[in-house]
Protein backbone atom coordinates (compact mmCIF):
# COMPACT_ATOMS: atom_id res chain seq x y z
CA UNK A 1 0.00 0.00 0.00
CA UNK A 2 2.79 2.26 -0.50
CA UNK A 3 3.94 2.14 3.38
CA UNK A 4 7.84 2.47 3.29
CA UNK A 5 9.76 -0.68 5.07
CA UNK A 6 11.39 2.26 7.28
CA UNK A 7 8.15 2.86 9.05
CA UNK A 8 7.02 -0.78 9.80
CA UNK A 9 8.44 -1.81 13.51
CA UNK A 10 7.03 -5.01 14.02
CA UNK A 11 4.08 -7.24 15.10
CA UNK A 12 1.46 -4.46 16.16
CA UNK A 13 0.36 -4.58 19.94
CA UNK A 14 -1.77 -6.96 21.31
CA UNK A 15 -5.30 -5.45 21.17
CA UNK A 16 -4.70 -2.90 18.50
CA UNK A 17 -6.97 -2.34 15.25
CA UNK A 18 -7.08 -1.05 11.88
CA UNK A 19 -10.12 0.32 11.51
CA UNK A 20 -11.82 0.73 7.53
CA UNK A 21 -14.93 3.57 7.69
CA UNK A 22 -17.19 3.53 4.23
CA UNK A 23 -18.14 7.05 4.04
CA UNK A 24 -19.82 8.46 0.80
CA UNK A 25 -20.53 12.40 -0.54
CA UNK A 26 -23.59 13.19 -0.64
CA UNK A 27 -23.02 15.66 -3.59
CA UNK A 28 -21.04 13.46 -5.52
CA UNK A 29 -22.40 9.70 -4.54
CA UNK A 30 -18.87 8.67 -4.50
CA UNK A 31 -17.56 6.82 -1.68
CA UNK A 32 -14.25 6.79 -0.09
CA UNK A 33 -12.80 5.27 3.02
CA UNK A 34 -10.97 6.83 6.08
CA UNK A 35 -8.23 4.34 8.02
CA UNK A 36 -8.28 4.60 11.69
CA UNK A 37 -5.71 2.79 13.81
CA UNK A 38 -6.45 1.74 17.30
CA UNK A 39 -2.79 1.23 19.93
CA UNK A 40 -3.59 -1.66 21.89
CA UNK A 41 -0.92 -0.28 24.57
CA UNK A 42 -2.58 3.11 24.72
CA UNK A 43 -4.34 3.60 27.84
CA UNK A 44 -7.34 5.29 26.39
CA UNK A 45 -7.75 3.22 23.01
CA UNK A 46 -8.62 6.54 21.17
CA UNK A 47 -8.29 5.91 17.58
CA UNK A 48 -6.36 7.83 15.19
CA UNK A 49 -6.52 8.59 11.70
CA UNK A 50 -4.04 7.28 9.14
CA UNK A 51 -3.10 7.85 5.97
CA UNK A 52 -2.10 5.47 3.04
CA UNK A 53 0.41 7.03 1.36
CA UNK A 54 -0.43 5.59 -2.14
CA UNK A 55 -3.71 6.63 -1.60
CA UNK A 56 -4.95 10.36 -1.99
CA UNK A 57 -7.27 11.89 1.11
CA UNK A 58 -9.73 11.06 1.45
CA UNK A 59 -8.73 7.63 0.14
CA UNK A 60 -11.19 7.05 -2.98
CA UNK A 61 -13.36 2.97 -2.23
CA UNK A 62 -12.42 2.32 -6.03
CA UNK A 63 -8.85 3.58 -5.62
CA UNK A 64 -7.83 1.45 -2.41
CA UNK A 65 -9.71 -1.45 -4.23
CA UNK A 66 -7.44 -1.03 -6.61
CA UNK A 67 -3.86 -0.69 -4.34
CA UNK A 68 -5.10 -3.69 -2.73
CA UNK A 69 -5.83 -6.32 -5.82
CA UNK A 70 -2.83 -7.78 -5.02
CA UNK A 71 -3.45 -9.08 -1.48
CA UNK A 72 -7.15 -11.06 -2.13
CA UNK A 73 -6.05 -14.24 -3.58
CA UNK A 74 -3.20 -14.50 -1.29
CA UNK A 75 -2.28 -18.88 -1.15
CA UNK A 76 0.99 -17.74 0.74
CA UNK A 77 0.39 -16.04 3.89
CA UNK A 78 4.10 -16.54 5.30
CA UNK A 79 5.49 -15.20 2.19
CA UNK A 80 3.34 -12.08 1.21
CA UNK A 81 3.32 -11.58 5.09
CA UNK A 82 7.27 -11.96 5.49
CA UNK A 83 6.63 -14.07 8.33
CA UNK A 84 9.86 -15.25 10.33
CA UNK A 85 9.51 -19.35 10.94
CA UNK A 86 8.27 -20.06 13.81
CA UNK A 87 5.05 -17.72 13.48
CA UNK A 88 4.97 -19.69 10.19
CA UNK A 89 5.02 -22.84 12.17
CA UNK A 90 2.67 -21.83 14.41
CA UNK A 91 0.30 -19.81 11.85
CA UNK A 92 0.51 -23.42 9.74
CA UNK A 93 -0.90 -25.24 12.93
CA UNK A 94 -3.38 -22.90 13.11
CA UNK A 95 -6.94 -24.14 13.35
CA UNK A 96 -8.25 -21.03 12.92
CA UNK A 97 -6.81 -20.94 8.75
CA UNK A 98 -7.93 -24.48 8.32
CA UNK A 99 -11.47 -23.90 9.45
CA UNK A 100 -11.54 -20.87 7.00
CA UNK A 101 -9.96 -22.50 4.60
CA UNK A 102 -7.25 -19.69 4.50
Amino acid sequence: LGIPKSDIVGMVKPGSAMLFELHQNLTTKEYFVQVLYIDGSSPDLKPASMDIPACSHPCGFNQLVNLTQNFTHITNYTEACQIHDSLSDDLSNSKYLTLYNL
